[in-house]
């Protein structure tokens, strides 16, 4: 079920991995399951609290993340429309009004809320399957999202009348992220991240800043480090390699950037991995 994308993260104090503002094209529920956690959406900061639920609309920027010093756990649900039914009245009535609609961002459930609670539930038994996977599980996988999907429709049917639309700035943020995705591993510039929107270096900080909390430099080598962690755990690539292909000039200096975010040099971090992969049955 590669369609799914379910998780438990814990996420907060200033030494846990930091996640990239990011989009999906799909709509994604996060359900608080302890503390606080704030998330940043299209350049505003939402206070999420234990029990609430946020829907985040397909194709927000957005993440996730804690004030310094505070800590949280959440469950991430991703409901993509391949999932559900293909009959053409059912996805035509229910399915493609709310997928299809641009009108909101996102919509925060309160956790006193009964429609909270019966999605809290709903979220629970869809990452415990994803963790148990028992068998037959994809079956009831699909029919938990088509009642998760039933609550949000009868919520977007109240209401629908919520209006926000994709921005210039946001427009020109994604131009400048996807070029990084292209090109992180040559060597770029500020000026060549924000050659690619045709901004100014100061206009591309403030776009950033606005969207990630973040300068462009920053975003960029949090990428770098997020692609090189990936190869340390799947390839056997020499360090320096790693490093290399993923645009750090110089090992050291990938070394330090690496051990700021991870707490660990990428030789170890690739050995825990390793130690973490599943071992082959006798």
């Amino acid at each position: 079920m590669r369609n799914v994308d379910t998780s438990v993260e814990a996420i907060g104090t200033s030494e846990s991995h930091y996640v990239l503002t990011h989009w999906h094209d799909a709509i994604e529920l996060v359900l608080i399951l302890e503390g606080d956690v704030n998330c940043l959406i299209n350049g505003q900061t939402l206070d999420l609290h234990e029990g609430d639920v946020c829907i985040i609309n397909r194709n927000q920027l957005h993440r996730m993340f804690c004030n310094e010093g505070d800590s949280g756990k959440f469950l991430s649900v991703e409901l993509n429309k391949k999932l559900f039914t293909s009959e053409p009245a059912i996805r035509q009535k229910y399915i493609d009004p709310l997928y299809g609609d641009g009108n909101f961002a996102c919509r925060v459930i309160p956790a006193q809320s009964i429609c909270a609670k019966e999605l809290a539930k709903l979220m629970r038994s869809v990452g415990e399957l994803q963790r148990e996977r028992p068998e037959g599980y994809e079956l009831r996988l699909v029919a938990y999202l088509h009642l998760i999907w039933q609550k949000l429709y009868l919520l977007y049917a109240q209401e629908h009348n919520i209006e926000t639309h994709v921005s210039e700035d946001m427009m020109l943020y994604r131009k400048m992220v996807n070029f990084i995705y292209k090109h992180y591993g040559e060597k770029l510039y500020v000026t060549d991240i924000a050659g690619v929107a045709n901004i100014s270096r100061s206009k591309s900080y403030a776009i950033f800043k606005k969207y990630t909390l973040q300068t462009p430099m920053e975003f960029l080598n949090l990428y770098r480090l997020e692609r090189s962690a990936a190869m340390l755990r799947e390839t056997d690539e020499a360090i320096a390699t790693v490093a290399q292909k993923c645009g750090f000039g110089q090992q050291s200096y990938f070394g330090n950037l690496f051990y700021q975010q991870y707490c660990m040099t990428p030789k170890t971090y690739r050995e825990a991995s390793r130690d973490d992969a599943p071992q082959p049955s006798m």
